[in-house]
């Protein structure tokens, strides 16, 4: 209704008086918003002997008219619940599935994949967590690990588990480990830091973890431990909140 107003406007601006013309305008300017057929105007255009500027007058007269009677068919009795709950897509399961995306998570710190929908073969996700959060340890000493898959596989590190077979693999040839690790795209980048939300995760779970794990606390960087006042403004910069 607003462009549809606007347009009208714009075409006053004209001083076109002549009906078909004064149309003419109006269609073009509103011509990447809707689809109006030639067909319909020249009904308009016969049943209509006005000048312009009267005729525009009358169209806005009757969007307001328009208006307020969806207003207050919006405002009335009508129970959106028992609508919503009668549709065959319920709305907030399809923004929980979009929002979800795949629903496959890293095999080394179980970050979600964050590309949407089911229609890509490499899962991506921009960070990852510290891998002491999804029970990885070392082996010498048994305690969590708190690097992020990132720098591991930029190093010469190892890492095994069952899928390995219990035999030490290194990172970086993780791909080649079974068809779960090769579907995964971690870049080998030891620049890349885990979201100070998950390392305030770590640092003050670190307890916690380790017994639910049967490991040893991780050693934590000196500078997580005065982490928490970061973790807003890092939350307000990702989401854009």
């Amino acid at each position: 209704m607003r462009k549809t107003k606007s347009a009208l406007e714009q075409a006053m601006a004209t001083k076109k008086e002549n009906v078909p013309e004064f149309l003419t305008e109006v269609r073009d300017i509103l011509k990447d918003d809707f689809v109006i057929d030639k067909g319909s105007l020249e009904i308009v255009l016969f049943q209509n002997a006005t000048k312009a500027s009267e005729f525009a007058k009358d169209v806005v007269a009757a969007l307001d008219d328009v208006e307020q009677n969806l207003i207050s068919g919006f405002n009335g009795d009508c129970d959106i619940k028992e609508i919503l709950s009668h549709l065959t897509v319920q709305p907030d399961k399809e923004i929980f599935r979009q929002v979800l995306g795949c629903g496959k998570m890293c095999p080394f710190c179980g970050v979600p994949c964050e590309r949407g929908g089911s229609g890509h073969k490499q899962h991506f996700s921009e960070t990852h967590r510290p891998k002491g959060l999804k029970y990885y340890h070392y082996d010498f000493n048994e305690k969590l690990v708190a690097t992020v898959c990132t720098s591991s596989v930029a190093c010469d590190a190892s890492f095994c588990c069952t899928e390995t077979h219990d035999k030490f693999h290194p990172y970086k040839d993780y791909r080649s480990v079974n068809d779960y690790f090769v579907s995964w795209d971690i870049p080998p980048d030891t620049s890349i830091q885990a979201a100070s939300y998950w390392k305030y995760v770590l640092c003050t779970f670190n307890k916690e973890f380790a017994e639910a794990y049967n490991a040893k606390e991780a050693d934590i960087p000196d500078d997580w431990k005065t982490i928490q006042r970061e973790i807003k403004a890092e939350i307000k910069k990702t989401y854009n909140m």
